[in-house]
């Protein structure tokens, strides 16, 4: 802890404290961070579908199934479909080889050539001739085309031999493929001269097929890049799926597609991508550097205490796996989520700035596992920050019912405004935003209400409505005390006062304060007539016992205080305030110690005429302690005028600066002036001097007489 120092800075507490403070902070924070990284990568990483069979192609599906958030993604399937149609539709490409079609013309006329010199030989018979042309390599004719060609006169075979030649370049000049040769022989009667007569076309057809040849080959480099080109030309095909859409019906077999939605959707388990999850995982340390570096700026005190880090671990850990169930895969049952329980809980159980900052992680977390959806992560930011500032300052019940309403309303007017803006809606739609968003706020509070209680003491951490239950005028202690030991209880209003005024001035926790003031003597009730308040009749018991004695009594009724306490489930703060409300100061300011030595007892131990303490370690403690020195030197010293009562309240307070009973607390110089202002303003109040006013019958015989 902090040690007061006059100059109004932090003090320094020794080297050895500091090192081990340190140490511990570190540890935690390690801890703490550690525990949230992995808890929450596990959630975001690992598969939830809140019950519901997976999927597999081919099988029916037995629900619907509707978007429950609006998602824009690039379909692999139907991208690669068109890819697939875009390649396909690349013709192959061939290349023709010249050179082949030039052996054919040069073949063509050889062997017209030779046809010639055999229809001039006038030597051989026609059956020579025949045969002579039947034997030509490369070259089948029917024998009703040799006979033709054989008879033809020499003009009509000389228009034959060039139509063959001319037809014969034309097509292999186009490329003839070899899966396509019988397709090009096909239309060769097609392409004659229509001048020819039909022995001419049939001798040009046939020599023409013949001579035909594959020259036009398959170029498979050429045909793949051209084909890649086309793939790559393709652009993504981007579906777009809006919120409530439905994506399955009952009944519908699950297709390939069916189960791609799904996965963009995150309703369905998709193959693990290194790169996914490495991005939930840098989501998720950054999400909890935030908070860390949060704590560590704001908050550094709670980072040595356990049970608060735990706890706050666990509420974010509880909520993140409730909401990895409750939000992907739903339409309506997000705006029913009751994310701002969370945030009242922390609140009202930790801080209200720190239910800020977790809201704010949380609502993050809300958009990450929903596809990145604005408006479920605005609806559950506001209406968390409007419940943490409602609740901010429990002070009673109903403020769970204001609360409630807040929210409410601020989910309804999220909810609708996004679903206003800029797209279609209906009156149903927006009916069943509304009904969730006011259902949301009575489920939020009435979780909170229902379960802050006996979270606040399994963590052992008082609650504003226990302190409410310590502060009641009807509460059996108070009640006791009022009746058994009526001076204690009225000095104990007075410290309650004190204190709670100048808890607001310095920032501690005003009710706390009180709370502890009206019990901080409560064991007093055990042995009233000790305590000088209660003397009613001015006899003083003291006067019939040694000073140790006396002084051992006057020590006990803070222990006794403790076991009331405990016996009535008192929350530990403010047990803490009732032990160290003393500190280790001497009983009566020293009165004891100096009558037992003037008494002439032998062996005197100072330490018996102190309070065991410990010292006040917190802002609320150090108050209590000085209201309660303040208020009972007051009440002792009846002061005439307010400057009187300002020496006595700065004497009280410097005898404690001096004596180093405020070195354990956080208060500094500013807060302490603070402090004296309080005190001074409100004792003022309550001893200010009185008028005397004259007796009736002396008011009378003065005006009798004046007549």
């Amino acid at each position: 802890m902090m040690r007061f120092q006059p100059s109004g800075a932090p003090g320094k507490a020794p080297l050895a404290s500091i090192k081990k403070d340190l140490h511990a902070v570190g540890m935690h924070v390690l801890l703490f961070a550690l525990f949230l990284v992995v808890g929450l990568g596990f959630i975001l990483t690992m598969p939830f579908f809140s019950g519901r069979t997976l999927l597999t192609e081919g099988m029916v599906s037995k629900y619907d199934i509707l978007a429950p958030h609006r998602v824009v993604y690039t379909s692999r399937l139907l991208t690669e479909a068109e890819q697939a149609r875009a390649e396909a539709a690349v013709e192959p490409v061939y290349t023709v080889d010249a050179d082949i079609a030039r052996q054919q013309v040069a073949r063509a006329h050889q062997i017209l050539s030779y046809i010639s010199s055999v229809r001039q030989d006038a030597r051989a018979s026609p059956e020579d001739k025949a045969r002579w042309v039947s034997k030509i390599p490369d070259l089948v004719l029917p024998a009703s085309v040799i006979s033709n060609v054989l008879t033809l006169d020499d003009s009509k075979w000389e228009r034959v031999s060039g139509e063959i030649v001319s037809l014969l370049d034309r097509l292999m000049r186009e490329g003839v493929r070899e899966d396509r040769l019988n397709e090009t022989r096909a239309k060769v009667p097609q392409l004659v001269s229509y001048a020819l007569s039909s022995p001419e076309v049939e001798i040009v057809v046939a020599i023409t097929q013949s001579l035909l040849k594959p020259n036009s080959f398959l170029d498979e480099q050429r045909t793949a890049e051209m084909r890649r080109q086309a793939r790559e030309a393709v652009q993504p095909v981007r579906l777009v799926i809006e919120r409530g859409q439905a994506v399955l019906r009952a009944g519908d077999i699950v297709t390939p597609l069916h189960l791609e939605q799904l996965a963009a959707l995150g309703l369905q388990p998709t193959e693990w991508e290194w790169h996914t999850t490495l991005s939930k995982l840098l989501f998720v340390i950054a999400a909890v550097a935030t908070l860390v570096l949060y704590l560590w700026q704001a908050h550094r005190e709670m980072l040595l205490d356990r049970k608060r880090l735990l706890l706050l671990g666990l509420i974010i850990l509880t909520t993140g796996l409730a909401i990895k169930l409750a939000i992907p895969g739903h339409v309506l049952l997000p705006y029913f989520f009751p994310m701002a329980a969370v945030a009242m809980l922390v609140s009202v159980l930790l801080n209200a700035q720190l239910a800020i900052m977790v809201s704010v992680i949380l609502s993050l977390f809300v958009g990450f596992v929903s596809g990145g959806s604005l408006d479920l992560t605005v609806y559950a930011l506001l209406g968390s920050i409007f419940a943490a500032l409602m609740v901010s300052r429990l002070e009673h019940l109903g403020t769970f019912a204001w609360a409630a309403l807040v929210i409410a309303i601020v989910n309804a007017v999220v909810a609708v405004s996004f679903r206003l803006f800029g797209q279609s809606y209906d009156w149903v739609a927006l009916m069943q935003l509304i009904g969730a968003s006011f259902a949301n706020g009575v489920i939020s509070s009435s979780l909170t209400f229902t379960t802050f209680f006996w979270i606040g003491a399994i963590f052992g951490i008082t609650t504003p409505l226990q302190l409410l239950e310590l502060v009641r005028p009807t509460h059996p202690l108070a009640r006791r005390l009022l009746l058994e030991a009526p001076g204690t209880y009225h000095h104990s209003l007075i410290v309650g006062n004190l204190g709670e005024r100048a808890a607001e001035l310095v920032g501690a926790d005003p009710l706390l304060v009180r709370a502890a003031a009206l019990h901080h003597d409560v064991g007093k009730v055990l042995r009233p007539y000790f305590f000088i308040e209660n003397q009613i009749s001015g006899e003083n018991y003291h006067h019939q016992l040694d000073a140790k004695t006396s002084a051992q009594i006057i020590i006990s009724h803070v222990k006794d205080s403790l076991e009331l306490g405990r016996k009535h489930h008192f929350p530990q703060e403010v047990l803490d305030i009732i032990a160290q409300h003393h500190g280790t100061t001497s009983v009566g300011f020293g009165y004891f110690y100096q009558q037992a030595r003037q008494e002439g007892e032998e062996g005197i131990d100072e330490a018996q005429f102190r309070y065991p303490g410990p010292r006040p370690r917190s802002k609320e403690a150090a108050i209590v302690m000085l209201a309660d020195g303040v208020e009972a030197a007051v009440r002792a010293s009846a002061p005439a005028s307010p400057s009187e009562i300002e020496r006595i309240v700065r004497k009280i307070t410097n005898d404690r600066l001096v004596s180093g009973e405020l070195d354990e607390c956080e208060l500094t110089l500013g807060d302490l002036d603070k402090i004296r202002n309080a005190f001074s303003e409100v004792l003022q109040g309550v001893f200010h001097p009185r008028i005397q006013y004259p007796e009736k019958d002396s008011v009378t015989s003065a005006q009798t007489g004046s007549t």
